[in-house]
């Protein structure tokens, strides 16, 4: 029997809707995964080199795909199952994440996921330059690095001691450590900023928001993780702390593909 360790389902029963995903294939070693010429084609792409203590590796446990690296047979089988409208998503139809990503949308009822716990991997998507958008005239503020729980993307970190809040995000997180004052009411950098002091002076390294809204799409809900250690500097982009991990049960450094867009890991540094 193929049981992928990894799964994400082992934390949470698989939510209503995505029953399709159990059709996808589960590889128990290098020479199963073989004789299936467009699934390792993309695995390669995603994770580079599999050792032997990669696998199994069950597909079916992953919530998102690199639209950009799926053969075309994969990417038709995916497209099938595209979001009929993205800005009201189903559990289990599949939806744009970022520029090249693909999301198994599982989040429909707010279901709450378990937070990876202190000092747990976790698989990640990044597409957004906090330092950037945070920028004030001035000076960087110190924000962290915002990414989306993913398993799928190939991009790990280790979450250090975290701490969980549920859908409300940084207020929410803010208000766990503060309590209910004024604080942290603003939106959005002054909170951010606050949020990332208080955090690191309390010795928290993340803060684990599921399930709520964010950046503007009100009714899709998303798992988030800030990572507060990342530090901005001026005229510089946040795309690839040197704290994210490649491999998937051995860790490996995880060297950025240089050519910009979402973050990920570059095939040939496996």
């Amino acid at each position: 029997m193929c049981v992928d360790t990894l799964c994400v389902w082992d934390r949470v029963p698989r939510p209503q809707g995505l029953d399709w995903t159990r059709s996808l294939p589960c590889y128990e070693n290098a020479s199963a995964l073989q004789t299936h010429v467009a699934w390792s084609g993309y695995l390669h792409a995603v994770y580079g080199a599999l050792a032997p203590s990669d696998f199994p590796i069950d597909v079916g446990c992953f919530t998102f795909f690199w639209r950009t690296l799926l053969p075309r047979s994969l990417h038709a089988q995916l497209a099938r199952r595209l979001a009929k409208d993205p800005q009201r998503p189903r559990n289990g139809e599949v939806l744009p994440l970022g520029r090249e990503g693909w999301q198994v949308y599982s989040l429909e009822d707010r279901s709450l996921f378990l937070p990876v716990s202190s000092y747990g991997r976790m698989e990640l998507y990044h597409d957004f330059d906090d330092c950037k958008h945070a920028s004030g005239r001035d000076a960087v503020p110190q924000v962290g690095f915002w990414a989306h729980f993913a398993p799928g993307s190939g991009v790990f970190a280790s979450v250090g001691h975290t701490l969980s809040v549920a859908g409300g995000g940084y207020s929410e997180a803010c208000r766990a450590i503060l309590g209910n004052v004024p604080a942290c009411d603003p939106c959005c950098t002054p909170t951010h900023v606050l949020l990332r002091q208080l955090a690191l002076r309390r010795g928290y390294d993340t803060v684990q928001s599921c399930c709520g809204p964010r950046g503007g799409i009100w009714h899709r809900n998303v798992y988030e993780t800030v990572f507060f250690r990342s530090v901005c500097a001026r005229n510089t982009s946040d795309a690839c702390p040197s704290f994210l991990e490649a491999g998937r049960r051995e860790t490996r450094k995880c060297q950025c593909r240089v050519e910009g867009g979402p973050t990920r890991c570059a095939k040939n540094t496996f």
